[in-house]
């Protein structure tokens, strides 16, 4: 995902601006004139920054400035990609970079639930990241389990991979996640086959965790 034509924008008008300006105020700015909406913005700035492109300047007064870099940049652009299914849990930025580009807002209600839904997916990434266990997340948001599980098959699907071993590991014995991994092996994706199979003796959201797990090796 090349993100280099969003920088580029995001510079332009940080090179025009006469008074110091703050991120906010910034992505503000962008928002006005270029569309998207202020988190989109936000996060492009830390990007920038997260390049060298961008600098904050003292605590105090939280405002941004170009660097020399960011002004060869804008007469020489290159591609920016951003790849998160490659070491995500090692680029927080990364991901959440490609859920805001990937969740492109409207206006009103819309835009309300899907910038709770995206604070959602940035909280998780933080829990898996530092090894939170997710039934504990899951309290903490006051969500169900289940619920849990829906958006790390949903990221899963827009190429998200994240290792939850360490949590698997908690809740279920090595040697039955082993057997489990190696029934999907012999038999494929087909979580109705192995509910058919292993219901009876593990909950569904044992069999979704190591589910989630094969489809993550």
């Amino acid at each position: 995902m090349d993100i280099h034509a969003h920088i580029v924008k995001l510079l332009d008008v940080l090179q025009q601006q006469e008074e110091p300006i703050t991120r906010q105020q910034l992505a503000g700015q962008l928002t006005s004139a270029a569309g998207e909406d202020d988190n989109f913005w936000l996060v492009m700035t830390e990007k920038a920054v997260h390049e060298g492109l961008v600098k904050t300047k003292p605590a105090k007064s939280k405002t941004v400035a170009i660097t020399p870099a960011g002004k060869k940049f804008r007469k020489n652009p290159t591609a920016i990609e951003v790849h998160p299914e490659e070491n995500a849990n090692d680029d927080e930025l990364s991901m959440k970079l490609s859920i805001v580009l990937s969740q492109r807002r409207g206006n009103g209600e819309l835009s309300r639930v899907s910038s709770e839904h995206t604070r959602l997916q940035i909280k998780l990434i933080r829990a898996i990241d530092r090894k939170i266990a997710l039934d504990e997340f899951a309290e903490q948001e006051h969500l169900d389990f289940d619920s849990i599980l829906d958006e790390l098959e949903k990221m899963l699907q827009s190429g998200h991979r994240f290792n939850i071993r360490y949590f698997v590991d908690e809740v279920i014995e090595q040697q039955d996640t082993q057997e489990i991994l190696d029934f999907f092996d012999a038999n494929g994706d087909n979580m109705k086959l192995c509910n058919d199979e292993w219901g009876d003796v593990y909950k569904t959201q044992e069999l979704r965790l190591i589910h989630y797990l094969w489809e993550t090796r």
